[in-house]
């Protein structure tokens, strides 16, 4: 599903009994099946700042807006922490599918799997016709690899060409039923695993981490998992699901109605239980994101303009030790930029999470609060950024999570620094028709007698505003701080 821009009446109002119908069913899965507490709240700090009021079930929160978005979601964390647990539940909240269907076709990644085990394998019954067996776990609307990181690298290989594409091909088969979301759960690295490169992290939209339980959590804990295989499991309904997924003579198309039928019967028992199931139009609803407001616009450009852009290289170079010039920017702080996949998933969860809010337009608050789990799994910090806070990382919050806080955090202040800058030449460079005022128009001209900006964005924008007055082009950069505009 493609999101898009929408703001007539109608669609407003879809928009927020949808998420209203979602927070509710969030509501009703956090009190009675999950728990999904937090040691350290700081993940809503400037959402609550702005709203005065907190998100509830940030876990939760975010996992559904990866589903209903088709999101891959990485989730880190010791073994034992609930990660499987979350996405079967998941599944079962939003496909009506029996709980213990997800647990039980989930992809085991532990070494000795192979493409046949996972994914499909050959009919030997019908080898001369090359016939292929698709394994039941790829019919299902969304998918759980338990441990990715025990597959050796080769192995990952296959399981990441799935994600990405929604397909699998075998024999000269192809099995396709577009992309659906997807759930991986990644223990600490150790004995037994293989780190997942870079390419393969980059392929998840998000990563959330998972504590293990305090002991204030344990009888909540053991209320939730006794309510999930009372209210929620049903071995025999799973069993001949799953004996139907696997009957070679029925075809893709009657194995996905028989599916479909099972969860028209699901969604039926859920609100008996206090969870009602969202439409596809709710769903399409939700999608259409909230256009970003100005300042939301002028931030997220900056951004991408830090961590992509070196003062030095122009493009970050593959480099142990950061240039002197660019530590005062995230070029200097990471090793690697981010991608179109990052950017895209920072604009997509910061758009639903501006919805599920109520806000009108994407701010920098919501790109604030859902950044640092967009990026944590995808960058690499320089050493000597990491020990800046070795000693002093917040309660609660694991490492990766804490520095891509604490760089989005300075890659803010360093906006806030030249905030009227950008705004005063984004004005002047985007006017076509010449309608800016000769008073701001004034302003331009002193902002572009001044040495090079050493800021990526107001550099660029700072070159194209000399280029569009016909001025040559000052070479030299310095540490002039920039004025701010009327």
């Amino acid at each position: 599903m493609n999101t898009k821009t929408v703001d007539d009446k109608a669609s407003v109002a879809l928009r927020q009994q949808a998420f209203s119908k979602l927070k509710k069913n969030i509501d009703t899965i956090a009190e009675k099946y999950f728990v999904d507490f937090n040691i350290d709240r700081r993940s809503y700090r400037e959402i609550s700042h702005i709203h005065g009021k907190e998100v509830s079930y940030w876990k939760l929160l975010m996992g559904a807006f990866s589903y209903m978005g088709n999101k891959n979601i990485l989730l880190c964390g010791n073994p034992g922490s609930g990660k499987t647990t979350y996405t079967s539940l998941l599944s079962c909240m939003f496909s009506g599918l029996q709980f213990d269907l997800f647990d039980a076709l989930k992809i085991q990644c532990h070494p000795d799997q192979t493409k046949d085990t996972m994914l499909a394998r050959a009919d030997l019954g019908r080898l001369a016709e090359e016939g292929v067996v698709w394994q039941a776990s790829v019919y299902l609307p969304a998918i759980s690899l338990d441990e990715i990181n025990r597959l050796s690298p080769g192995k990952q290989a296959i399981i990441m060409e799935y994600i990405r594409t929604g397909m699998v091909e075998h024999l000269s088969k192809a099995f396709f039923r577009g992309k659906i979301p997807v759930f991986a759960t990644m223990n600490e690295n150790g004995a037994g695993t293989y780190p997942l490169p870079p390419p393969s992290l980059d392929r998840f939209d998000i990563s959330l981490p998972f504590d293990l339980p305090v002991a204030a959590w344990e009888d909540n804990i053991q209320e939730a998992s006794e309510r999930l295989e009372l209210e929620l499991t049903d071995r025999n309904t799973t069993s001949e699901v799953i004996t139907a997924l696997l009957n070679k003579d029925k075809t893709l198309d009657l194995k996905l109605q028989y599916l479909a039928a099972k969860s028209t019967e699901g969604a039926i028992r859920l609100k008996k239980l206090g969870i009602e199931i969202l439409t596809p139009a709710e769903t399409n609803a939700m999608l259409s994101l909230p256009p970003m407001a100005v300042d939301a616009i002028h931030f997220y450009r900056s951004m991408i303009e830090e961590f992509n852009t070196s003062l030095v290289s122009g493009t970050l170079p593959d480099i142990e030790t950061p240039n002197d010039k660019d530590k005062a920017f995230a070029s200097g702080k990471v090793k690697k930029g981010l991608s179109h996949r990052a950017l895209s998933a920072i604009k997509f969860y910061s758009g639903m999470l501006a919805g599920y809010l109520g806000s009108k337009n994407i701010g920098i608050e919501h790109i604030l609060a859902v950044a640092p789990y967009c990026i944590s799994h995808k960058v690499q910090f320089f050493m000597d950024y990491e020990g800046k806070f070795a000693t002093s990382r917040l309660f609660g919050e694991r490492k990766e999570i804490d520095l891509s806080r604490h760089v989005l955090g300075e890659t803010k202040a360093n906006y806030d620094n030249v905030a009227n800058d950008l705004r005063l030449l984004t004005l002047y460079v985007e006017d076509d028709e010449g309608k800016i005022s000769p008073q701001n128009k004034e302003a331009v001209k002193k902002v572009i007698s001044r040495p090079t900006p050493e800021h990526s964005y107001l550099r660029h924008l700072y070159v194209e505003s000399r280029k569009k007055m016909g001025l040559p082009q000052i070479a030299s950069a310095v540490n002039t701080p920039t004025s701010k505009a009327p």
